[in-house]
């Protein structure tokens, strides 16, 4: 078993720090190799830096409308049923399950806030700063502010695929965004500059390798790297092939829709 102390060493090793933000991306199986689980790694995570932030958020409260936007990765009109599911987006809701039980421990932390986009939310400690920069039409500005201030990505356990930061890359390289719709307690809102798919980010891996400190413990492996080398890696590729990152799922919508 992973004990708190040798979490704690190979954390400090990653190169993390009180003076640099974090965004943290964790898996969603249980941390059995860990002594005390997800509630240990939090603790070892925190105590090695200050500004830290998850995602939250809440894919239930997406809706499909009949019509809207052309070339916009979505099927019009094809969510009738599943628009009858649709729960409205409150400051207080659980994050998706898909995303496990990290952010749900992690939003217990005393001092814990939540920005307020109802699709894209984040949790965050010591961050008020950057969840206060998100907006409807802006939700990856969280990113954007924790980068210019020299921060990292956190990988545990997980690979590309659930790197959030990668879609700022490609908003920075101009790549089309999308328009989403979310119900809230008081309308039905319009969400612009949604991104898009992410599962063709693994092919970044090796470019990404150079700027990657790595730890491996048994069962565990966490990643880190700087935000700015991140983007600077995906603006370069979307800029030397345009269909750079995007899946081979043939009935990707949205991959298709930048293809097109």
């Amino acid at each position: 078993m992973i004990s708190y102390r040798e979490l704690e060493k190979g954390i400090m090793k990653l190169g993390l720090s009180p003076s640099h933000p974090v965004i943290i991306h964790v898996a969603r199986d249980p941390f059995e190799s860990i002594k005390g689980g997800v509630e240990t790694l939090l603790g070892a995570l925190t105590a090695n830096t200050y500004a830290v932030v998850t995602p939250a958020f809440t894919y239930r409260t997406m809706l499909i409308p009949e019509k809207g936007p052309p070339d916009n990765g979505i099927t019009y009109g094809s969510g009738r049923q599943a628009n009858e599911m649709v729960e409205a987006f409150d400051i207080r809701m659980p994050p998706d399950e898909a995303l496990g039980d990290f952010p749900r421990v992690f939003s217990r932390l005393p001092g814990v806030e939540r920005s307020k986009h109802p699709i894209l939310s984040f949790f965050g400690l010591h961050s008020e700063e950057y969840l206060s920069t998100q907006t409807l039409s802006n939700p990856l500005a969280v990113i954007e502010n924790m980068m210019a201030n020299d921060g990292q990505v956190v990988l545990i356990n997980v690979d590309h695929t659930a790197n959030t930061s990668i879609h700022l890359g490609e908003l920075m390289a101009n790549r089309k965004t999308f328009v989403r719709w979310a119900l809230t307690e008081n309308d039905l809102v319009e969400c612009a500059n949604f991104p898009g798919c992410s599962f063709g980010f693994n092919a970044i891996s090796s470019s990404l390798e150079p700027y990657c400190g790595s730890l491996g413990l048994a069962g565990l492996e966490i990643k880190a790297l700087p935000l700015r080398d991140l983007i600077s890696v995906v603006c370069n590729m979307i800029q030397k092939d345009p269909s750079a990152l995007l899946c081979q799922r043939p009935d990707c919508e949205r991959c298709n829709a930048l293809r097109k």
